[in-house]
């Protein structure tokens, strides 16, 4: 480990360092295409739907399978399928009669499409200012229940629960008539229905909490017409004197409400039953009062992982009920998703296997499926079809002990109905694999992350790319990315590093962040490079820090730290957030009062939200930067990067500026993707002095 100053020089030799390349590398332009992503699969029994994003149009669309068929696209030219609800949006559509409602990105409005009559596309509901999200189908009343977010001329944003008609001939009611649910919360997630649709579950929660911070559960009875008669707070944000995060409801089908909440430390699958004792028997109606016993929600499986993601959209699909005994469900522990399947009378977890990624879960006809990911290649719909004595946990079936991680055999072996289509040289023939690793920090804290490491055939130090998620409320995972291998091609080992404050470990290590913002983090990113630098093959001239928004923002405060100087060389900030105080008053409302949790109130902690915002200490600054933005960007405008990126540049800094007109909170086009990739790899070429292959940029809409 080098002991030098925080101001030391780092040397460059007079020949640039031959960086180690395959004969034929992924190009910039087959890295950023990417193949296609898929996301919120649903069933209804006959139908088989998902979206797909398609990076080369930078559209969403809906592909739908029937039966054994392959499945083909069904959205229309013209049309996107995409929610703006909270800006994130997530469950953008949903399977209705033979159909699918959407909310159409244009106009977010809601459309109704056929099945069968493809030509047959009618909006439902289209008003300017009004937004859907997370849409759930009430087959009894023929309407769908909705999230709906109202963006008034004033600025006011107000979010509700509504139910909008999808056409009633017995009643004559038109399509779009809309009727309120609930109102009077800031935010609204999860509607769901049970059997009967005669009660309705949702999550709701206030300023300043977030969802994964406090959330309470709510269940309201419906009349015959879905007139609501009554609410009743199951949860109250807060469980044994700390907060508690409650997500995801659905009910099974013996009419008990199923949730995840972290009460105990991780999100884990809960279940509520009005009457239930703590042993899980139901209490005579006489001994009941007006308010539920906290022995009416137990905790079916106590387990130190976690069984979903930070919310950051809506309508995510963690876990589903098979039938009144089994629940399908995955769950991330030590840097691997699982796929298994829960018996409610044995409580015992059966894995059926792990990727890098699981998400998206459905039911049809007792088949458990889901969205797949692996660290070697694209995406998968996997079906697994259980016989019953698998799923029963009985004793000779092998079952998930998360305290001592064994090595678990599918029980099952899944299917693969489907896969995502790479364009023709995208996926390599050799893919660097991340192995997770555990990193000591001089603060004694433990933090975690996924190392790629490319095979070199000498002894020879590697540059080292330490790349930062958004969030910062979430987490890096190793599901194959062309993007990752483009930088591993090249002879980059690259830490995704997941420090403190990120999901996948648990509630204690998600609340280290909380109030530290800009520095819990910043100090895991130098832990992470002495760490390595320790291990003897990481170059120590060649450590490099990128980070998008949220992990903008810990790269630019790691930058303008002089311990991160002392270990950095340079670094890239794609949409990153510099000045905290503007953040908090221009953002979008679901993250408008995020701060009072990373940073602390605004009133009272001015001077931490000024000396944490790197727009405020330019003068701190050394090393070279390069900043990527969107022109369109509302959660971090552009005009924060680019006033940080006059000051560098004013004091006479090596820094570059790239804005893309068409682009908002993340780059969705596969051509300004590419051009990103080019831009960054020439910067760090002539940052490192690496001798890397010439490279066309295309030199409008950036400054240097």
């Amino acid at each position: 480990m080098p002991n030098a100053s925080p101001q030391r020089t780092l040397q460059q030799t007079s020949e640039p360092k031959k960086v180690l390349e395959p004969a034929m590398p992924i190009s910039a332009e087959q890295a950023a295409q990417q193949g296609q992503q898929w996301a919120e699969l649903q069933s209804d029994g006959e139908w088989l739907t998902w979206l797909e994003f398609d990076a080369s149009q930078g559209r969403n669309l809906i592909r739908c399978r029937h039966g054994d068929e392959r499945s083909s696209v069904l959205t229309p030219s013209g049309f996107s399928v995409r929610s703006r609800v909270h800006e994130y949006g997530g469950g953008s559509y949903r399977i209705a009669n033979n159909a699918v409602v959407f909310v159409n990105d244009a106009d977010q409005g809601l459309y109704w499409h056929s099945f069968e009559q493809p030509q047959a596309l009618t909006r439902v509901r289209q008003v300017e200012g009004f937004r859907y999200a997370d849409l759930q189908f009430d087959r009894r009343r023929n309407r769908i229940i909705a999230v709906e977010e109202q963006h008034s001329d004033n600025g006011q944003i107000s979010n509700r629960l509504v139910a909008i008609c999808l056409g009633n001939p017995t009643t004559a009611t038109e399509p779009g008539r809309r009727t309120v649910l609930a109102q009077g919360a800031d935010f609204y997630s999860s509607p769901r229905l049970n059997a009967d649709a005669s009660k309705l579950a949702w999550v709701s929660w206030d300023h300043p909490n977030q969802p994964w911070t406090s959330t309470q559960l709510w269940l309201e009875t419906l009349d015959a017409d879905g007139v609501p008669q009554g609410k009743q707070a199951l949860t109250k944000g807060h469980h044994r004197g700390q907060s508690e995060s409650v997500l995801q409801p659905e009910f099974s089908p013996d009419g008990s409400l199923l949730f995840l909440s972290d009460r105990n430390g991780w999100w884990n699958l809960c279940r509520y039953r009005q009457g239930a004792t703590a042993s899980g028997m139901k209490q005579p109606d006489n001994q009941l009062d007006n308010h539920h016993r906290q022995s009416d929600t137990e905790v079916l499986l106590q387990r130190d992982a976690e069984f979903c993601r930070a919310p950051w959209q809506l309508g995510q699909q963690a876990y589903v009920v098979l039938d009144p005994q089994r629940i399908g469900c995955s769950w991330w522990h030590e840097g691997k998703a699982e796929l298994g399947v829960l018996s409610l009378p044995s409580r015992q977890l059966v894995s059926l296997g792990s990727w890098a990624a699981v998400h998206s879960l459905a039911e049809s006809k007792g088949r458990l499926l889901a969205i797949a990911e692996p660290t070697t290649g694209p995406g998968q719909l996997v079906a697994c079809s259980a016989a019953a004595e698998v799923l029963t946990g009985a004793d000779h079936q092998p079952t998930v002990d998360l305290s001592v991680p064994p090595a678990i055999q599918p029980t099952a072996k899944p299917t693969i109905i489907e896969q995502i289509l790479m364009p023709s040289g995208s996926l390599p023939t050799a893919v660097i694999q991340p192995c997770h690793v555990q990193i000591s920090s001089p603060s004694a804290a433990t933090v975690y992350g996924l190392l790629y490491r490319p095979a070199v055939g000498v002894v020879q130090r590697l540059p080292l790319i330490i790349q930062l998620h958004g969030g910062p409320t979430a987490q890096a995972d190793g599901r194959y990315d062309p993007l990752k291998q483009f930088w591993l091609q090249r002879g980059f080992a690259l830490l995704d590093l997941n420090y403190r404050g990120s999901t996948g470990y648990g509630r204690h290590y998600r609340e280290q962040l909380q109030g530290q913002w800009g520095i819990a983090d910043v100090e895991d990113v130098i832990a992470a490079a002495r760490f390595f630098i320790g291990q003897g093959w990481v170059d120590p001239e060649q450590i490099v820090v990128r980070g998008n928004s949220a992990g903008g923002y810990t790269t630019l405060q790691a930058l303008s730290q002089p311990a991160g100087q002392q270990w950095l060389r340079c670094g890239a900030s794609h949409y990153g957030i510099s000045d905290l105080e503007r953040l908090a008053s221009d953002t979008h409302k679901f993250e408008s009062r995020y701060l009072d949790w990373l940073i602390g109130d605004r009133q009272t902690e001015r001077l931490a939200y000024r000396s944490r915002s790197p727009v405020h200490r330019p003068e701190a600054f050394c090393r070279p930067l390069i900043f990527f933005q969107g022109g369109l960007d509302r959660v971090v405008p552009a005009t924060q990067s680019y006033r940080l990126y006059n000051q560098l540049k004013g004091r006479g800094l090596a820094v570059e500026y790239q804005a893309f007109a068409d682009e908002r909170h993340g780059f969705r086009h596969a051509r300004n993707r590419a051009q990103v990739l080019k831009r960054e790899w020439a910067f760090y070429c002539r940052q490192l002095v690496l001798q890397g292959p010439d490279i066309r940029v295309d030199e409008s809409n950036h400054e240097r």
